[in-house]
């Protein structure tokens, strides 16, 4: 997965005011310095349901010096100082917490982005006073993975504990999350149903809805171990609100793709088959099999381009890399053509890239593919697709043009591409100037 990280600074006044007992008046320091500091490798670890608590030490040893103040009757009051000692020791127990988390989500359908987008969030919470001279700041920090449809969130509280006596101000050590890592997640089917009504449940009871469960595990290194925390989340979907029989459970048994080999689209484009056999289960008894069927397409063309001049020897001309490049599902390029039950057919646009040492030779892509979706079921056709491993250059010439003076050449590139059992081919003429 791909993974950007967004980090929100907060600012927080007054984060490094001491903590005051309400019971007591702290002793007044009009001289310290900080020693050392640290904190315990050992960290007690505590599991149940609701998640994982992480609780250890942290310490700093502070070089203080207090004022006492003695005030005869009608006289000014006067300072008397004394040393608390060398190295004063100075503790907080600080507790991280990786929490479990179940939820519901209203989705509008079940296609997971393949590479969802990562963030890291961290907000600041409440603080408390630990003694005297100690301020805890609990904050969160959350790893949210956009899906698309939905946003799956892991939430790990931590603590970090400030030192602060009036005179000198000091953040203690405190253990960080490391190295985060998702797992592959679960999607279990659920048998759709009536929602339940009322503004609690967030469902009308004149509606029907679909329900899959998401499982996914978060794991993290915390103080050189590792630790998980699991996230659960009931993803719902409204599916019919007019009181028709609806899609209860379905899945697919069975795909097939198979080539047409009509000679009208040789040599540019062909042709597909695209088959999926599903096995439904509707609201109102019916238990069915239906088989659905569309015609796909895709096709390589050579657009007319201009003259380009570079800088080079022509001898030294030759193909270093070829790549191909779809436009993403979610690519406004994709377009829906005749959607119908269960089946809906897009346009998808993309490029063959052929790299040489100063220029390059674009041929354009075109494919269609189609998904199923009965508001239960989300699943792909099997359909034509491009690839850098399938594309041959059957020839390519670069012949001098000296009626247009020196350095002048034209180059002539034919490509043939191996698409799921068709083959498509195209040539392409390009002017190319060296100087």
């Amino acid at each position: 997965m791909t993974k950007k990280f967004t980090w929100f600074a907060i600012l927080f006044t007054g984060l490094l005011l001491s903590g005051c007992s309400k019971d007591k008046t702290p002793p007044e320091v009009i001289e310290s310095t900080v020693q050392n500091s640290g904190m315990d490798d050992k960290v007690k670890v505590e599991t149940n349901a609701k998640g994982t608590s992480l609780t250890y030490k942290s310490w700093v040893a502070v070089d203080q010096v207090f004022a006492t103040r003695t005030a005869p009757a009608g006289e000014e009051s006067v300072v008397e100082t004394r040393a608390a000692g060398k190295g004063t020791e100075i503790s907080v127990l600080l507790t991280n917490r990786l929490k479990h988390s179940v939820d519901t989500a209203s989705v509008e359908h079940y296609k997971l982005a393949q590479e969802p987008a990562v963030t890291l969030e961290r907000r600041i919470g409440e603080t408390y006073a630990e003694g005297y001279y100690i301020t805890v700041v609990d904050s969160i920090l959350e790893y949210r993975i956009d899906y698309g449809c939905f946003t799956e969130k892991f939430e790990m509280s931590y603590q970090v504990a400030f030192y602060n006596d009036g005179v000198t101000r000091f953040k203690l050590p405190h253990k960080s999350y490391d190295n985060f890592s998702a797992e592959p997640y679960q999607l279990t089917a659920m048998d759709s149903k009536m929602g339940e009504g009322g503004e609690k449940s967030g469902e009308y009871s004149d509606c029907a809805y679909a329900w899959k469960r998401f499982d996914q595990t978060l794991k993290v290194d915390f103080g050189g171990s590792e630790y998980a925390a699991t996230a659960r989340t009931f993803l719902r979907r409204m599916i019919a609100s007019d009181g028709s029989p609806y899609v209860v459970r379905s899945e697919v048994l069975a795909s097939e793709l198979q080539p047409e080999n009509d000679p009208n689209d040789a040599p540019f484009g062909a042709h597909f088959i695209s088959k999926l056999k599903v096995r439904q289960r509707w609201s109102d008894g019916r238990d069915a099999e239906e088989e659905y069927t569309v015609r796909l397409f895709c096709e390589i063309n050579a657009e007319i381009s201009p003259e380009v001049t570079v800088r080079g020897d022509p001898a030294e001309a030759t193909l270093q890399h070829k790549e191909v490049n779809m436009k993403d599902e979610n690519d406004p390029w994709m377009i829906p053509n005749h959607p119908e039950f269960g089946k809906t057919t897009c346009d998808v646009m993309g490029e063959l890239y052929l790299g040489y040492p100063a220029w390059g030779v674009v041929f354009r892509l075109y494919q269609t593919y189609a998904f199923y979706d009965d508001g239960v079921t989300y699943a792909l056709f099997p359909g034509p697709e491009f690839t850098a491993d399938g594309v041959t250059v059957v020839s390519d010439n670069l012949v001098a043009m000296p009626n247009e003076g020196e350095g002048w050449y034209e180059q002539t590139v034919k490509v043939r591409a191996a698409v799921s059992g068709a083959t498509v081919e195209t040539e392409k003429m390009m002017t190319i100037h060296f100087n």
